[in-house]
């Protein structure tokens, strides 16, 4: 499936699993340092897949 064809809730559904993807901290409920680093290269993705109008890898 191309990137224009992609429907845009489909991309918003991914965005919000995304605090699914990261790792589990036990009970600590505050995000740790990897948790943002992650969440980071995602929103990177996110920005340069857009500007690019195609699918990128997280790196």
């Amino acid at each position: 499936m191309s990137f224009e064809d992609f429907p845009r809730a489909h991309v918003e559904r991914m965005l919000r699993s995304i605090g699914g993807v990261l790792p589990e901290h036990g009970d600590d409920p505050w995000p740790t340092f990897a948790d943002g680093l992650i969440a980071h290269r995602v929103v990177d993705a996110v920005e340069r897949s857009a500007t690019r109008g195609e699918w990128v890898v997280v790196t």
